[in-house]
């Protein structure tokens, strides 16, 4: 899998992602899955611009309608692979119409461990765009997508 997101900071912060929400719908019902977000991450300083390598891996299934939620880390992972296998994910990706990005601020030269919490929350992230690639079996998946971001302290 590789993710690929940009967004500006109006405080010139760098932020590394955490995890992707996205809704989508199965069955006629509106569902969200947070997908945490492991791998190898490149990230900028100043701003919100990195790529990743790796996996996206089922971290809560919630269903909008009725407000049930599936902690999805508490079960085996053969258990949500089986769930959620890799060309489901893929396809809830692309096929989904709202994606957000959990993010995490990093220090730079002009903020240090202490003050860039305070900066990040006083910051405007704006103009999310991402793009999404993955292979399975063969298959390709990709998906350009718009996205608003919400801060992780």
């Amino acid at each position: 899998m590789r993710l690929y997101l940009e967004a500006e900071s109006k405080n010139k912060v760098g932020y590394t992602p955490d995890w992707m929400k996205v809704t989508f719908y199965e069955n006629g019902k509106q569902m969200e899955i947070t997908l945490d977000i492991q791998g190898d991450i490149g990230y900028d300083d100043k701003c919100l611009s990195c790529r990743c390598k790796g996996d996206l891996i089922p971290w809560v299934l919630y269903d909008c309608e009725n407000g049930d939620e599936v902690d999805l880390y508490s079960m085996a992972e053969e258990e949500v692979e089986k769930i959620f296998p890799d060309e489901r994910v893929a396809k809830i990706i692309c096929e989904g119409n709202d994606h957000r990005i959990g993010i995490y601020p990093v220090t730079n030269e002009d903020c240090e461990d202490e003050e860039i919490f305070e900066t990040a929350e006083d910051d405007d992230v704006s103009d999310g765009k991402g793009s999404f690639e993955m292979l399975v079996d063969g298959e390709y998946y990709h998906k350009e997508f718009e996205f608003e971001t919400e801060l992780n302290i």
